[in-house]
């Protein structure tokens, strides 16, 4: 997740995911038609073994959710980031996104330092195309991130209720998320001129990891629950990495419905992004598209 912008000083550290498959990828890296990427991807849990229906019931299929939460990783956050520029003609390095500390028994993570880079070529290559061509890669592209994104709800309802919150799984979750509103929202802006109808954020489902942590360093429900209905994952994230206040106010009164402390709104950074349509616009706009400077507007920048 570190393609996101640092905050300018303060802060919560950035969190990092565990890489689980750490086997010989199994997703096309390369190049592919728009159509044949969004197939690949469709079939790509079959092909591997497990059954999806099966899995959103908690049934591990025989293995252990160590295996459980590689697959997942494999497909709904590796598989949606190689699908979704493999069909935008794009050609992708594996080891782009994997990150090692130290010599070669050292720890393996996740990250996405090198998809600003990605994502810029994923824009040059759009432009070169012709309408018909930019409108099979938006079709194949919108139909990868409306799957990843319902299975993502789906898995993520589940982790609430079932006990599927394994070691490591809340990070794997977050990253997907964030990583998925990521390429949502640059899909949105690289296609807006194709698009046949104003388009919209697939993928707003929240991340518990992020809620649990908001919460108990004193945050207010109801402040939190509007956060992730207002923002995408990506900004939420950013939100919690902005505002490392530990809050004093008793907000034991309140809920995701009610805020029951007569306060200001704005008395924390994560708030102020819900204040201002411009300082909200502004940020989606950096974090996903204007990469080169890492900065972002907000009024505690000021």
């Amino acid at each position: 997740m570190d393609h996101t912008p640092s905050p300018l000083a303060g802060g919560n550290p950035a969190i990092d995911v565990p890489l689980k498959c750490t086997g010989t990828i199994r997703i096309n890296c390369g190049q592919m038609a728009p159509e044949a990427a969004a197939d690949a991807f469709s079939s790509f849990p079959e092909e591997a073994g497990w059954s999806i229906e099966l899995l959103l019931l908690g049934d591990l299929q025989d293995r252990s959710s160590d295996e459980a939460m590689a697959f997942i990783q494999e497909w709904l956050f590796f598989g949606v980031l190689y699908h979704v520029l493999g069909a935008a003609g794009v050609q992708v390095r594996h080891e782009d996104f994997i990150r090692k500390d130290g010599g070669d028994d050292a720890s393996s993570w996740v990250t996405t330092a090198s998809l600003p880079q990605y994502m810029e070529t994923w824009k040059a290559e759009k432009d070169v195309k012709t309408r018909e061509e930019a409108e099979a890669q938006l079709y194949a592209i919108r139909r990868i991130l409306m799957e990843s994104a319902a299975h993502v709800k789906r898995l993520n309802f589940m982790s609430a209720t079932s006990g599927f919150r394994w070691p490591g799984s809340d990070e794997i979750m977050l990253s997907i998320l964030v990583l998925g509103s990521t390429l949502d929202y640059t899909r949105m802006n690289i296609y807006k001129d194709v698009a046949e109808q104003p388009d919209h954020i697939l993928l707003r489902t929240a991340s518990w990891l992020l809620q649990d942590r908001l919460l108990a360093r004193g945050c207010c429900p109801n402040h939190v629950s509007m956060l992730e209905q207002t923002l995408t994952p990506a900004i939420v994230y950013y939100a919690y990495r902005m505002d490392a206040l530990e809050h004093t106010k008793d907000h034991s009164r309140c809920s995701e419905e009610t805020h029951r402390i007569c306060s200001s709104s704005a008395e924390t950074p994560m708030m102020t992004l819900m204040q201002s349509s411009f300082t909200t616009a502004n940020l989606q706009g950096n974090i996903v598209v204007v990469f080169k400077k890492r900065t972002l507007i907000s009024k505690q920048d000021y």
